[in-house]
């Protein structure tokens, strides 16, 4: 992971708070503006590499729990 997807994440992390706190002080527009922008954030990452590692490592797993139930 690069220094890029280390920032990203952090400002992920930040939006998720921010939503948080101002639907708790009930301040419901800032709460979904900041929702919004942590569930748009997310997609975006799964769209670059920690998507496609994600996705590489689901098919080894299938492929292993293949062989397995092939062996047992």
């Amino acid at each position: 992971m690069g220094w890029s997807e280390f920032v990203i994440i952090m400002l992920l992390i930040v939006a998720m708070i921010a939503a948080i706190l101002f639907w708790q002080m009930r301040s419901y527009g800032y709460a979904a503006i900041f929702g919004l922008l942590f569930v748009v954030g997310v997609y975006a990452m799964m769209q670059g590499p920690i998507g496609e590692q994600i996705r590489k490592e689901m098919q080894e797993d299938k492929a292993a729990a293949s062989q397995v139930k092939r062996t047992g």
